[in-house]
């Protein structure tokens, strides 16, 4: 399982982080990543919903924490604001 540490990052650089993960690892692996904030998290569950990536919600303490498998290689592009 690959893991992403996207803690005290802003919303860019935390979806640029999770993108780069999502395009280097290989087709069926995992990726499993930890936020501490909700309002990114929320940013994320919609990126990630709109690539069609299933994924799971883990509410650990203070951490949020996202669970899904990479699927056949698609263009990942974010659109930046």
């Amino acid at each position: 399982m690959v893991q992403v540490n996207i803690c005290s990052m802003e919303i860019t650089e935390a979806l640029d982080r999770v993108n780069d993960a999502i395009s280097e690892t290989p087709s069926g692996y995992e990726i499993e990543v930890t936020s501490d904030n909700m309002e990114i998290f929320d940013e994320l569950k919609d990126y990630i919903g709109s690539l069609r990536i299933g994924f799971r919600e883990i509410y650990k303490e203070e951490l949020l924490i996202m669970q899904f498998k990479v699927p056949v290689k698609i263009s990942n592009t974010i659109p930046h604001e």
